[in-house]
């Protein structure tokens, strides 16, 4: 008996230690044991579940095995973005010109970019990376550069001859999109500024004189007077001044300044006795084609009011008469006129009282593409 019950334990050991299930015996009265369950196969990386183990079969019907567990499914690779961006526009755009002194340069792309990355791809010797701001809108698919000094134009008086400045600027490839993806192309574009006119107009001769009240043109006062006259019963005079606009170049952006400037040289006292309550010497905007009585009372185009209130140089600013002489220079013959007259017609003392305008300059600076 103690050798059978030896041998039962040693079986069991054995069984024990095995991968493969095995039944216990009952032949010498030892109780029927299960078979032990066989481990599953390792399941491979998104392959075929491993297989169950095989149930151990006791001699008087022991459990069967349980079953391996298989492996996991593998999980496939995921597909980035490897679409590079590309730029959209720029603007100003490749061969612009008469752009603005305060434009900024701004850049849309095709998606949102590194920021840091799009910045260090821009370069320019004319407006340096270190010269500006750059801003992003919220989207971060448009840049936008600010110079920090304002383009510069360039200045001279003839246009014919004068070339406008230019700017350059470039994208690498470097810029990249959020992804790392790198600008398909890079782009370069370039632009030019305004350029700035300075135009001395001339004098029309035949326009530029004085007027008296009975249609008498030129007198005795020693040239384009405004007053009275110390004969004709104190006569009034208005002078005339008028210039030659059609040398103004087409196309005109912006007419920054137009002065109409002369000298005086006074006999008797016409800012005494001729201001009354209107205060000096009045400039009105007129077209003619010829001086006449009809010239002397025409209503005016415009009234620039007191100019003068005494016998010291005369700057006026016309900027807003002139634009309207050139957008009419056509009906207007080209011509940019203006008439002088004192608030009273006399003070009728028998005294000659004026002013002769002496002179007579009309400069005008404008801008062109």
């Amino acid at each position: 008996m103690k050798s059978s019950g030896l041998m039962w334990a040693s079986v069991v050991l054995a069984c024990v230690g095995s991968t493969v299930a095995c039944g216990g015996s009952d032949s010498d009265g030892g109780p029927a044991a299960g078979g032990v369950a066989g481990a599953g196969a390792t399941g491979g990386s998104g392959a075929t579940g491993g297989g169950a183990g095989a149930g151990g079969s006791g001699a008087t019907g022991g459990s069967a095995g349980a079953a391996g567990s298989g492996a996991t499914a593998g999980s496939g690779g995921s597909s980035g973005d490897t679409t590079p961006p590309s730029i959209v526009s720029i603007s100003p755009s490749d061969g612009d010109t008469g752009v603005e002194s305060d434009a900024n340069i701004v850049i849309q792309f095709s998606e949102p970019m590194n920021q840091a990355a799009a910045q260090a791809a821009y370069q320019s010797t004319d407006i340096p990376s270190g010269s500006v701001v750059f801003t992003w809108n919220a989207a971060g698919d448009e840049l936008t550069i600010n110079p920090n000094a304002d383009l510069t134009y360039a200045e001279g008086t003839d246009p014919a001859q004068l070339a406008a400045n230019a700017y350059t600027i470039q994208l690498t490839t470097t810029a990249t999109d959020l992804a790392g993806n790198p600008l398909a192309v890079a782009k370069a574009t370039q632009f030019t500024t305004l350029r700035r006119i300075t135009h001395s107009a001339p004098l029309i001769a035949n326009l530029t004189n004085e007027v008296r009240a009975d249609g008498t043109v030129g007198s005795a006062c020693g040239g384009n007077c405004v007053g009275d006259s110390g004969t004709a019963a104190n006569a009034q005079y208005k002078a005339f001044i008028s210039f030659n606009v059609s040398a103004l170049a087409p196309g005109i952006h912006t007419l920054e300044q137009a002065t109409v400037t002369f000298n005086q040289s006074v006999l008797g006292s016409p800012y005494t006795d001729l201001v009354g309550t209107g205060g000096g010497l009045l400039m009105d905007h007129v077209n003619t084609a010829e001086l006449s009585l009809a010239a002397f009372n025409a209503s005016a185009l415009a009234s620039l009011g007191v100019i003068a209130t005494s016998n010291a140089a005369v700057s006026v600013e016309v900027a807003d008469e002139l634009e309207d002489d050139y957008v009419n220079r056509a009906a207007r013959g080209d011509r940019s006129q203006y008439r002088l007259s004192f608030p009273l017609a006399s003070d009728f003392d028998g005294a000659q009282d004026i002013v002769q305008v002496t002179s007579p300059k009309l400069t005008v600076v404008y801008l062109l593409p």
